[in-house]
């Protein structure tokens, strides 16, 4: 029986949700306030959570905000619950791969097939796909068919053969690629410990390596080579970040699969898949403003950072947050205004 959190401060739109809900099978447990919630999010771990968005003191996105830094809620789906939002504009939020909107009130049909099209959606991603070249497989054709994601790389065509010693980068050169090591053995290294092989870090079969410079958008600061016959998937650097950043859901299963489940990996990538988030938010307004006269009086419209920045309008509305928090832009209904330029540029370049 999949189990539903309820985060409504409202008491009857609480019980009525919760009766609906348990009349359809659902184990159904709610919660008043988004303090409440995310006690119950943390230590029941919940199949789907209903939520609010405006609430006193913690709202409903400081509640997804919270919940995504740890890797055992990072991947709950989400279904907001607004009485102030345009459905129209909240559909067309929805292109970019958040998770559900709901607007206040709705009918029980539509409520009860966004939680049968998120749980499904949700399931078929569960963290035992097998840390094979099957296994990715099934998350990239996955990614593709319920995820939208148009990837580039075609998964048998990606795969490269490598000979023992045989260099797969090196430091200093730019990455272009995600490597899966679907077979064989990997070494990293630093060039000045090429020697040293206790210094030096093994890949064994199932393993992802050199995300690390992508994620940063740095260049490489080790080298790699094959140890033995491997072969390699490579996914291109565009799919790497479409993985990461358009889509919340297959985002964190994503860095689950490259975490190899390890909680503590978990929670450092979550926490630099965030940063790149608000980096790659942070660069887009700067290009828009740019485009603009780049007065602080210019609004640089909602639609035009959303189709442009290529991030899930979840993590979009996040990085927003953040940097209206940081007195940085000022954001409405209207759009965004830029009112400091120069903290941006830092953000910008991380």
């Amino acid at each position: 029986m999949n189990k539903i959190l309820i985060i409504e401060d409202h008491l009857e739109v609480r019980e009525n949700l919760q009766e609906l809900l348990e009349l359809c099978h659902y184990d159904v447990i709610s919660a008043p306030n988004g303090e409440k919630g995310l006690e119950l999010a943390l230590s029941r771990q919940p199949d789907l959570i209903l939520c609010d968005i405006m609430m006193p003191g913690i709202d409903g996105y400081e509640v997804l905000s919270t919940l995504t830094q740890h890797p055992e809620t990072a991947a709950i789906p989400f279904i907001f619950l607004s009485a102030k939002a345009d459905k129209t504009d909240i559909r067309k939020g929805m292109q970019q791969g958040a998770d559900d909107y709901l607007t206040k009130p709705f009918e029980e049909e539509e409520l009860l097939k966004a939680i049968e099209a998120r749980l499904r959606k949700s399931h078929l991603l569960k963290p035992d796909l097998p840390l094979s070249s099957d296994g990715l497989h099934s998350f990239l054709f996955h990614a593709r068919k319920e995820g939208g994601l148009r990837l580039d790389t075609e998964f048998m065509a990606g795969i490269k053969k490598f000979r023992p010693g045989q260099a797969i980068f090196q430091d200093g050169q730019n990455p272009d690629h995600l490597f899966f090591l679907a077979s064989g053995k990997v070494r990293m290294y630093r060039p000045e410990q090429a020697d040293d092989m206790t210094l030096s870090s093994f890949f064994e079969r199932g393993s992802f390596f050199g995300y690390e410079a992508l994620i940063q958008g740095t260049s490489y600061m080790h080298c790699a080579e094959a140890v033995e016959m491997s072969e390699i998937s490579l996914i291109s650097k565009s799919d790497f970040f479409l993985l990461l950043l358009h889509n919340r859901t297959f985002s964190v299963r994503f860095i689950q699969m490259i975490a190899n489940r390890v909680a503590d990996r978990e929670r450092q990538l979550l926490g630099m898949v965030m940063a790149l988030s608000h980096r790659t938010v942070a660069q887009t307004i700067l290009e828009l403003f740019s485009v603009q006269t780049g007065k602080k009086d210019d609004v640089i419209p909602m639609e035009a950072l959303q189709s442009r920045a290529q991030v899930a309008s979840l993590n979009l509305t996040l990085a927003l947050r953040h940097f209206g928090r940081e007195k940085v832009i000022n954001f409405g209904p209207e759009g965004i205004q830029v009112l400091d330029s120069q903290k941006l540029r830092v953000a910008a370049n991380g």
